[in-house]
């Protein structure tokens, strides 16, 4: 942390691997040195504890926001989480994380990809629903005044996610997700600017 704060870094990003203990000191001390932290939290860590212990921003619709309610014990499965985040819980939930100020990059692009490498017929009618449950749910953060960053994440050569053409497809995902053209391009854009600009 001291060596990065000293390289004059613009943020920290975490990995979905770090434990819970270590996160929360990351981000404790992170406050202390003035740098923002990207999380990509792991399946300990519910989405709104990051939000309430100071994370600027939480990366990842399928593996880090969408299964939030599985992390933090309300349910089971995939499918309850949906059903959770659609209650009333879920929506008072989502204008608690809003008035946190956190930022949200979901990279839906990054999930579109791995639809078609299902094994079976079943597992791909699986992942198209998460995949448009994805949209759904950056529809309702959008519409409660979350900042929607746009990020292309990084993926392997089995994956169809470049970087630079990722951005752009990217774009095109937030759109169908209910984005506004102006609203789309700033969040590639302006909102990242103002993102990094914001100090913790």
């Amino acid at each position: 942390m001291d060596s990065l704060a000293k390289l004059g870094v613009d943020y920290i990003k975490t990995h979905v691997q770090i434990l819970p203990d270590a996160y929360f000191a990351i981000l404790r001390q992170a406050k202390l040195r003035h740098l923002k932290v990207a999380s990509h939290t792991g399946s300990e860590i519910a989405v709104w504890q990051a939000a309430d212990s100071g994370a600027a921003s939480i990366e990842h619709m399928s593996d880090a926001i969408f299964p939030s309610p599985m992390y933090a014990g309300y349910v089971k499965t995939l499918r309850e989480a949906a059903d959770w985040w659609l209650s009333p819980a879920g929506d008072t939930m989502i204008a608690h994380i809003a008035r946190t100020g956190v930022a949200l990059d979901p990279t839906l692009y990054a999930y579109v990809p791995w639809i078609p490498m299902g094994s079976t017929e079943e597992s791909r009618t699986g992942r198209q629903q998460a995949y448009e449950f994805h949209l759904e749910l950056t529809r309702r953060f959008h519409k409660t005044g979350i900042t929607i960053l746009a990020g292309s994440d990084f993926a392997d050569r089995d994956y169809d996610v470049d970087p630079g053409r990722a951005l752009h497809q990217e774009m095109a995902e937030l759109a169908k997700a209910g984005l506004s053209p102006a609203e789309v391009k700033a969040a590639a854009s302006t909102s990242i600017i103002n993102w990094l600009r914001r100090r913790p």
